[in-house]
C-alpha cells in the first residue's frame, strides 16, 4: 500500500512562515492495513521507516513539503516494531 503527506503553507497545522520549504513534525495515521506487522519505507528517499502494527498505525516522522511510504507486510521478525 502506498501513503502521500504533504505540508503546505495552507496547512493550519503549521505556522505561517515565508520559507520556501514547509516542515512537518509529528505523527501520520496509517489508515486502512489488515492486522500484523508492515514495513514502512520512504520510497523517495530509500529510507527505512522501520516496522510497524495495523490495523491503525500512527508513525512519528519528521519532513519537508512531501513524504511518500510504501508499506508491504513485514517478516516474522517484528522485534523493531511500533505501535
Amino acid at each position: 500500500m502506498f501513503y502521500a503527506f504533504y505540508s503546505s503553507s495552507e496547512s493550519p497545522s503549521l505556522p505561517l512562515t515565508t520559507n520556501a520549504k514547509h516542515t512537518w513534525k509529528g505523527e501520520v495515521e496509517l489508515r486502512g492495513l489488515r492486522p500484523g506487522a508492515y514495513k514502512v519505507v520512504d520510497y523517495v528517499n530509500n529510507k527505512d521507516l522501520g516496522i510497524i502494527q495495523g490495523t491503525t498505525a500512527k508513525l512519528p516522522v519528521k519532513f519537508e513539503d512531501d513524504l511518500l511510504l510504501e508499506v508491504t507486510p513485514a517478516a516474522a521478525d517484528t522485534s523493531q516494531s511500533r505501535k
